[in-house]
């Protein structure tokens, strides 16, 4: 072999395996793993918290931060004694829990990164595009159930409505003068307390 056939033969080897390392490098990159939040939770919220972010998915938007907290305050202020979160989600959102609704792909939504779309998910784009919104909903939802953030609202709200979903439903129970609505840091929703007549 020729001085010269080596060093082709070098450059060769040394472009296959700066492609080979640029390849890994890109793979490890892009490879997502679970929220830190997420991962280093214990199992019980994490499960609590896939289902606080799943149903603040289904009832608002991926980056429905105000909606989350506020979700949460509501559950966590409907919890029955001995009652976990996970059970007063199921209780509050029997629909959701039972898949029985038009947006129950949200079920399929995974604890940490979306890698493929969920069975039943209607739109082109992929649901993997969400996933850094996903992963932050996640992670803010552990936030929240650790008590290490705290939600949006003034007062512990009751219940939710839409309000474009669910428009008739709210002015009828704001003019009924018996439901208040409790500012919630720029929700979707509108979140509501009973008031009392003294």
């Amino acid at each position: 072999m020729t001085l010269r056939e080596q060093d082709r033969r070098t450059a060769r080897v040394a472009l296959a395996a700066g492609l080979l390392f640029a390849l890994a490098l890109s793979a490890s990159m892009c490879g997502r793993r679970p929220a830190p939040a997420l991962a280093q939770a214990p199992r019980w919220q994490r499960t609590a918290a896939l289902m606080l972010a799943q149903a603040t998915v289904h009832e608002a938007d991926w980056r429905a931060y105000g909606d989350l907290g506020a979700i949460y305050m509501t559950i966590e202020g409907s919890r029955r004694p001995g009652e976990t979160f996970a059970q007063a989600i199921r209780r509050r959102m029997p629909n959701l829990a039972a898949g029985a609704t038009p947006r129950s792909w949200v079920l399929g939504l995974p604890a940490g990164p979306i890698l493929r779309n969920p069975a039943g998910w209607p739109w082109r784009v992929h649901a993997s595009h969400y996933s850094e919104a996903w992963e932050r909903l996640q992670g803010r939802a552990v936030s929240l159930l650790t008590g290490a953030d705290h939600g949006p609202c003034e007062a512990t709200p009751v219940r939710w409505v839409g309000r474009v979903s669910g428009r008739d439903t709210l002015a009828n129970l704001l003019a009924s003068g018996e439901w208040a609505e409790v500012a919630c840091g720029g929700s979707a929703n509108a979140y509501l307390i009973g008031t009392s007549r003294d």
